[in-house]
């Protein structure tokens, strides 16, 4: 049953074998609750990171339960 109380936090992670000088890639991290209510809750996530002026756009990998909606 989904829970509501987590956490979510942006960081830098490795860009991969063959990283894309271009991209920014950020991971979504989430922390788990110890106890939470038994509804699905609105989170929103923001943070500032440097980037070279290379970098034109940012990828954000995202592994967990939770689900991720983009903004309209």
């Amino acid at each position: 049953m989904p829970r509501g109380g987590f956490t979510l936090a942006l960081e830098a992670v490795d860009g991969g074998i063959n990283p894309d000088r271009s991209m920014l890639s950020l991971g979504l991290v989430e922390t788990a609750p110890a106890s939470g209510t038994t509804a699905q809750t609105p989170v929103e996530v923001s943070d500032v990171f440097e980037a070279s002026q290379e970098v034109t756009k940012v990828g954000i990998r995202h592994v967990g339960v939770i689900e991720v909606v983009e903004p309209a």
